[in-house]
C-alpha cells in the first residue's frame, strides 16, 4: 500500500486513464534536406522506424535512442521509463521477448538495433488491457562465448542517486546462458504547498498545509536463465526474476493553519514515517516457439509472487483539539498464473494467427490500525479474479499499396470480492468483452521515396482498475483527508479511432477516444465529519481528442527532433454545487537538438513546454519549462559510452495543480529533487543479441498487482 501523504497521493496518483489520455511530450525532427532517405514507415497497428544505418544507431543505448523514435516520450517522474503519446506506457519487446525491467534497455546498444516499431493498434493478440506496444528488432549478429555489459548511472541533485546493472551472457551453438543483476540507492526529496477549500453546510472550510518529504530506498534485482536453439525454427527458454528493496523509507512532516469562514480554527503539525518491509519478488517465465507445418506455434507460461508489510507511524499534534498518535500497519501478498498459446500460419493470401490465454490472480490485503476512535478500522480482503481469453487475427496484402489488418478478442472475467472472509456479491462481477480491432493502410504516389503513407485504424479496450484501487481500506491523511480504493468501480471500455500520415520526414496523427466509465479521482465529504473529504477514484465518462505533427529530418551533423501537439479531453461533472465543463486543451512543445561532432563527439540539447490546460477534473495552471543538455563520446572502439548531462535545469518543470471534486477543491504546488547532474558509463563486451524469445502473457496484470 502506498504511504498514506494526503495531498501527495490526492493529486499525483492521477487515475490510469488520465495518466494514458494526456502526455507533456513527443519527440519530432524538423527541416528541409535535398536528398532524403525515409526512415518511417506505416505498418500494421503503427508505425515503424529504421534505426540501422541511420543517426539513430549511434546515440548510445536503445534507452537514449527511444527518446528520439517518434510518438515516444519520456516520462516526467523519478522512475521514468515511456509513453506513446496519447496511448499511454507501452508494453516493451526485444526480439518478441517481454521486457520486464526497463535496465535492459540501458544494456542493448542503439547500434545493435535494426528498427522500432511503434503500435497504437496492437492488435488482438495483445491483451485487451493494452493500448499500445513498442516493438524492437535486433540486427542479426550472433556473438560465440563470453559477453558482458555494464552500466552504472550516477545522478546528484539535492541528493544522490545511483543505479548500476552488469549483464553476462555465454553464448555456444545453440544454447545461451545469461545471468545479471542491478543495485541502486535512491534518496528523494519532496516538498508542497497545498490549500485544500471543503464546503459544508454555512461553513466554509479552509486548510492550507505545506509537506516536506524525504524518500529512502535501496533495490536489487537478479535475472538467470537459458535459451536454447534446437533449430533455425524452434526454441525454447526459461527466464526468472528474484528482487527485493531491502530498504524503503519515507519520512514527511506537514504543518497546517486551519481557517473556518475565514476565522482562525486550529493549527495542526504531523510527522509520518513509514517503512516497508519487502518480500522477495519471484518472477518466473517460460516459453517455447517452433515451426508446425506451415505455421509458427509460440506457448508462454508466467508466474509472479510479490508481496509487503508497510508501518506507518502517525504523531499529529492539535493546538485547539485532540492530538492523535497512532500506527497503521498494511500486509499485501499477491499471487499470478498465466498461460498463452498462439498458432500462426499463411491463408489465403496473408496471414491468420489463432489463440487462447488464461491469467488468475489472487490478492490478499489485512490493514490494521491502533486506534480506531476517529472512524478507522481494521480490514481484511481478499481478491481473486480469472480472466479467458480467446482470439483471431487476419491480415493482408491487396495489391501493391493496401494492406487490412483485422481482429477480435473475445474475453470472460470474473471477479470475486471478501471482506473479512465473508464474499460480497455485490462487488463480485461477472464480464464477457469482444473487442474488435481493425486497420488499414495505403500509399499514394508512385515514388516510393516521396509517397503519401496513410493508416486508419479503429479499436476497442478495457483498462482494468489497478487491485489497490479495489480495496475498500481507509487510509490517514490528517484529520480532514482520507483515502481508500473503491470496491464497485468498474473497468474503463475505450473506443479509440486514429488516422496517421507519414510522408518523408514528416508524421502526423489525429485520434478520438471515447472512454466509457473512465476513472477519475474524487471526493466527498463524510457525513458525520462535513469538513473531512474521503478521496476515493470514480467512474465518469470522458471522450478525449489528440492531434500531432512531428518533423524527422536526417543529416549527417545535426539532426532535429522537434514535435507539437494538441490535446483535449470533455468531461462534464457536478463539483462544489455546480455543473462544470473540462475541455480546455493543452499544447505541447518537445525540441530535441542533436549535434554530431568530429572524433565521436555528440552534444544533445533538449527543452520541453507545456501550457495550462484540463485533464479530467484536474486543471493544470501556469506553464512549464524542462531544459536539459548532454555531451557523449564513445572509447575503446566503441565498447565504452561515457554521457555527462544535465536535467531539469531551469527547474521548472513542475506546474500548479487544481483538483475539483464533489464538495472540495484541492489546489497544489510540488517541487522535487529533479534538477540534476549525471554521468552514465557503459561498457559492453562481445554483447552479440539475446535469442531469448518469451513473451510474458500477464505483465499487464503485474503492472495492476
Amino acid at each position: 500500500m502506498s504511504h498514506p501523504l494526503p495531498l501527495t497521493l490526492a493529486l499525483l496518483a492521477l487515475a490510469p486513464a488520465t495518466r494514458a489520455q494526456v502526455r507533456d511530450t513527443t519527440q519530432v525532427r524538423e527541416a528541409t534536406v535535398t536528398a532524403y532517405r525515409p526512415v518511417a514507415k506505416v505498418i500494421s497497428g503503427g508505425t515503424q522506424t529504421a534505426v540501422e544505418g541511420t543517426p539513430l544507431a549511434k546515440l548510445g543505448s536503445a534507452e537514449d535512442m527511444l527518446k528520439e523514435i517518434p510518438g515516444v516520450i519520456t516520462k516526467t517522474d523519478k522512475d521514468g521509463g515511456f509513453e506513446v503519446i496519447g496511448k499511454g506506457t507501452p508494453l516493451i519487446y526485444i526480439n518478441g521477448r517481454q521486457v520486464r525491467d526497463l535496465k535492459e534497455l540501458k544494456q542493448l546498444r542503439s547500434e545493435d538495433v535494426k528498427s522500432v516499431d511503434v503500435l497504437t493498434t496492437p492488435g488482438a493478440r495483445y491483451d485487451a488491457s493494452v493500448s499500445s506496444v513498442i516493438r524492437i528488432r535486433t540486427v542479426k549478429r550472433r556473438g560465440e562465448g563470453f559477453g558482458l555489459i555494464v552500466s552504472n548511472d550516477f545522478r546528484q541533485g539535492r541528493y544522490t542517486h545511483n543505479n548500476a546493472t552488469a549483464q553476462l551472457t555465454y553464448r555456444h551453438g545453440g544454447l545461451e546462458l545469461f545471468s545479471g543483476g542491478s543495485y541502486s540507492v535512491d534518496k528523494g526529496l519532496w516538498d508542497s504547498d497545498n490549500t485544500q477549500l471543503t464546503e459544508a453546510p454555512d461553513t466554509l472550510w479552509n486548510i492550507p498545509m505545506h509537506t516536506h518529504q524525504v524518500s529512502k530506498i535501496q533495490d536489487f534485482s537478479y535475472n538467470a536463465g537459458f535459451n536454447y536453439d534446437l533449430s533455425e525454427h524452434q526454441s525454447f527458454g526459461l527466464r526468472y526474476e528474484l528482487s527485493s528493496r531491502p530498504r524503503v523509507d519515507f519520512s514527511a512532516l506537514l504543518s497546517s493553519r486551519i481557517l473556518i469562514n475565514g476565522l482562525p480554527y486550529d493549527t495542526l503539525e504531523s510527522s509520518l514515517h513509514t517503512d516497508i518491509d519487502d518480500d522477495l519478488t519471484h518472477k518466473l517465465n517460460a516459453y517455447y516457439t517452433g515451426r508446425i507445418g506451415k505455421g509458427t506455434l509460440q506457448i508462454d507460461a508466467d508466474y509472479y509472487g510479490v508481496g509487503s508489510t508497510d508501518r506507518t507511524a502517525n504523531d499529529e499534534q492539535s493546538a485547539e483539539h485532540d492530538d492523535r498518535a497512532f500506527v497503521t500497519t498494511s500486509r499485501e501478498r499477491s499471487r499470478l498464473l498465466s498461460g498463452k498459446a498462439s498458432y500462426e500460419w499463411p491463408w489465403l493470401g496473408g496471414q491468420v494467427t489463432l489463440g487462447g490465454q488464461y491469467t488468475f490472480t489472487n490478492r490478499h490485503d489485512n490493514y490494521g490500525i491502533t486506534d480506531t476512535s476517529f472512524g478507522l478500522s481494521p480490514t481484511l480482503s481478499h481478491q481473486r479474479e480469472q480472466t479467458a481469453a480467446a482470439f483471431v487475427e487476419y491480415s493482408r496484402t491487396l495489391g501493391t499499396r493496401h494492406r487490412l489488418s483485422a481482429g477480435l478478442r473475445y474475453e470472460h472475467a470474473t471477479y470475486e470480492y471478501f471482506l473479512n472472509e465473508v464474499k460480497d456479491h455485490d462487488l463480485s462481477p461477472t464480464y464477457d468483452n469482444l473487442f474488435p480491432t481493425l486497420s488499414y493502410s495505403t500509399s499514394l504516389g508512385k515514388d516510393p521515396q516521396r509517397a503519401l503513407q496513410l493508416m486508419a485504424s479503429y479499436s476497442a479496450t478495457i483498462e482494468r482498475p489497478g487491485y489497490s484501487m479495489l480495496s475498500n481500506s481507509v487510509t490517514y491523511g490528517n484529520r480532514f483527508l482520507y483515502q481508500s480504493g473503491n470496491s464497485a468501480l468498474k473497468p474503463t471500455l475505450q473506443h479509440s479511432a486514429s488516422l496517421t500520415a507519414v510522408w518523408r520526414f514528416l508524421q502526423a496523427t489525429a485520434a478520438y477516444t471515447y472512454f466509457r466509465d473512465g476513472i477519475v479521482s474524487w471526493g466527498t465529504s463524510i457525513p458525520d465529519r462535513p469538513g473531512t473529504t474521503l478521496l476515493q477514484p470514480a467512474n465518469h465518462d470522458v471522450q478525449f481528442v489528440f492531434l500531432r505533427l512531428t518533423a524527422a529530418p536526417q543529416w549527417s551533423w545535426y539532426r532535429p527532433t522537434w514535435t507539437v501537439a494538441y490535446n483535449q479531453c470533455f468531461l462534464t461533472i457536478e463539483s462544489m454545487g455546480r455543473k462544470r465543463r473540462y475541455d480546455n486543451p493543452r499544447f505541447i512543445a518537445n525540441l530535441s537538438n542533436v549535434f554530431e561532432l568530429p572524433r565521436k563527439w555528440r552534444i544533445g540539447v533538449t527543452y520541453r513546454f507545456g501550457s495550462p490546460g484540463e485533464m479530467q477534473n484536474i486543471k493544470l495552471i501556469g506553464c512549464t519549462h524542462d531544459l536539459g543538455a548532454y555531451v557523449q563520446r564513445t572509447f575503446l572502439s566503441e565498447a565504452l559510452t561515457v554521457t555527462l548531462g544535465g536535467e531539469d535545469l531551469a527547474e521548472r518543470s513542475w506546474p500548479t495543480i487544481r483538483m475539483d471534486m464533489a464538495s472540495s477543491r484541492f489546489v497544489q504546488f510540488s517541487k522535487g529533487d529533479s534538477r540534476n547532474v549525471y554521468l552514465k558509463l557503459t561498457y559492453q563486451l562481445n554483447p552479440g543479441k539475446s535469442r531469448y524469445k518469451g513473451q510474458s502473457s500477464a505483465d499487464d496484470v503485474i503492472k495492476r498487482l
